[in-house]
């Protein structure tokens, strides 16, 4: 039954997923748990006010009915036996939230980030599990009308098994990606100087779909900061590569039927293609999530289709977080 829901759930649009898997729930309570567990849920954002920073929930910081901050460690509502990473790993998940932070800001310039490190049980001593969040929501305020509502959910799983001394630590990632746009038709201004054949109202867009890819990969690695630059440089090839397929296969794909849409004054090679045509195109190029022109949806991709050049840099973070947390201890006036 659990097996048959979860494909239910897949083929049904990804931005309904809460209402659908509430209706399930309804019907089948005692499926709650494994559904939770399997089912990729929209990321929501909550606030650590200990720490002043925003985290996101998830499954992989939620015991029982509280979620665990990774800036603070501290759960919400309070739980006094709520699972923690042991102190090197809880170390370890600090770092890797400040350089994941870094990068949200780098790529996404916005939205917000979370880490969230445990222990695999039955694992290998110095094995460990890792969970990459990053939300980021977009309205029509920030892109002059064309994007009503977007929403980008990058969530990367990684596990890490340290070899042997001397030999490589070996690296496997799961990344799923949930991308949701509602674009409208322009404002009345623009409205009034379209085609005469466009309605009110036409031109308005919904896509919504998610991405699944997995990737492993080896090198030589002692230390937990290591393995954490070796995850970093894992997570940023997978996000270039979803980023590529999205654009191919829902951009692209809706691109060419539309490119095949003709009028009723002709047939599929002779008809005019609608004065709509242009409209809807016109708002996909805005949402492009790989290199948008100015006023664009401003996801992943901001510097372009080859993201960021020389690429992310976990080593030069982690230097600057060391650096940062030496200015701050060092005696005032030293």
């Amino acid at each position: 039954m659990a097996d048959a829901a979860v494909e239910l759930l897949r083929r049904l649009p990804p931005d309904a997923v809460v209402d659908n898997l509430g209706l399930i729930l309804a019907e089948q309570p005692d499926l709650a748990e494994d559904l939770l567990s399997r089912v990729d849920q929209p990321l929501r954002v909550a606030h650590d006010g200990a720490a002043g920073r925003d985290y996101l929930l998830c499954d992989y910081n939620r015991d029982a009915d509280s979620y665990r901050s990774p800036w603070s460690s501290a759960y919400d509502p309070p739980l006094e036996d709520g699972a923690v990473p042991p102190p090197e790993l809880r170390t370890l998940e600090v770092a890797a939230n400040e350089v994941f932070n870094a990068y949200r800001a780098a790529y996404y310039e916005g939205g917000t980030s979370s880490v969230y490190l445990w222990q695999v049980e039955g694992a290998p001593a110095g094995a460990f599990a890792a969970a990459f969040l990053v939300h980021k929501g977009e309205g029509s305020a920030r892109h002059g009308g064309g994007v009503e509502r977007g929403c980008w959910d990058a969530v990367h799983v990684a596990e890490v098994a340290p070899g042997a001394p001397g030999a490589p630590s070996a690296y496997s990632l799961t990344s799923t990606v949930t991308l949701s746009l509602a674009l409208r038709s322009p404002p009345p201004a623009e409205a009034a100087a379209a085609p005469p054949l466009a309605l009110a109202g036409e031109g308005s867009l919904r896509l919504a779909g998610s991405l699944t890819r997995t990737a492993t990969a080896s090198a030589l690695a002692a230390s937990g900061e290591q393995h954490l630059v070796q995850l970093g440089k894992l997570v940023e090839e997978s996000e270039n590569k979803l980023r590529a397929a999205l654009d191919a296969v829902y951009f692209g794909r809706t691109r060419a039927v539309l490119a095949g849409l003709r009028t009723p004054d002709g047939g599929a090679g002779e008809g005019r293609a609608p004065p709509q045509t242009a409209l809807v195109t016109d708002m996909l190029a805005k949402a492009a999530v790989s290199g948008p022109p100015p006023g664009g949806m401003a996801l992943p991709g901001m510097a372009g289709p080859g993201g960021l050049g020389a690429g992310f840099n976990p080593l030069a973070e982690l230097a600057k977080m060391r650096a940062k947390k030496a200015a701050a201890a060092a005696p005032a006036g030293a």
